[in-house]
This record gives structure tokens, sequence and C-alpha cells, in this order.
């Protein structure tokens, strides 16, 4: 599978976010976005903590040139990915496949936003409803 933001190889990453609850997520080592399926998103997000110790942060490092959101593919079925916005945060999700792209630091951004009460609720509402 190949990252929908630089077409680099994806890498499947197994991770234990405790209380032997299994997850995996599919991490690009080169633009630093992340892969996952809405399950694995819900699961995260009933967490109090941020896993960092489990889950890879990796910046954009400069000069990587990113394809621009909303002409992204989805590494599965290869319809064009469906941008959602809200509160500052743009996602990029595949409805058929039931999974998310989140660029490079994202994903704990995402997760600090979905523990704060929001008018209009959060993202993750949006993208799990």
């Amino acid at each position: 599978m190949n990252c929908p933001a630089c077409r680099n190889k994806l890498y499947k990453k197994d991770i234990n976010l405790g209380s032997d609850t299994p997850a995996s997520i599919n991490v690009c080592y080169n633009c630093g976005g992340m892969w996952l399926m809405y399950s694995e998103i819900s699961k995260i997000m009933k967490l109090k903590i941020f896993p960092e110790t489990s889950i890879p942060i990796i910046e954009l490092q400069n000069g990587i040139s990113l394809i621009e959101e909303g002409t992204r593919e989805c590494p599965i079925c290869s319809s064009v990915l469906n941008v959602m916005q809200r509160h500052g945060v743009n996602v990029d999700t595949c409805e058929q496949c039931k999974a998310v792209w989140f660029d490079g630091g994202e994903l704990k951004r995402i997760f600090e936003l979905s523990h704060v009460p929001m008018p209009g609720g959060s993202i993750i509402q949006a993208i799990l409803a």
C-alpha cells in the first residue's frame, strides 16, 4: 500500500493501547502521515492520554512534496479521498473503505481537539457519524 500524500510505501505497525487493546496503523516514514481504519480511530479516541510511546509522531520534513488535498487517492480502492475540515484541521477520508488519512502530526492534534467540547462537535464525531 502506498501513501496517498507522497506515494511512498506505507508500513503496517501493530500497537498496544493498553488493557490488551491491540490496534493496527499504517505509517509513512517519509511524510509522517498515517492511514487508519475507523475502528482503530475509535480505539485511540477512547484513551484519556495520547499514546505517544506506541504511535510514532513524525514531523513533515522541509522539501518533501505532497499531493494536494482533494486529489489524493485511497491506498485501498483508489477513489479520490474526501476532505473534511473542522476547527482548522483537514483530514482525508474514504467512506467506502471506512478509513482516514492523517498528515504528519494531525492524529495527535485531532486527539487533543476531540477531548475538548466544541460547537458543531469534533471532527472525529463527524468522521465516524
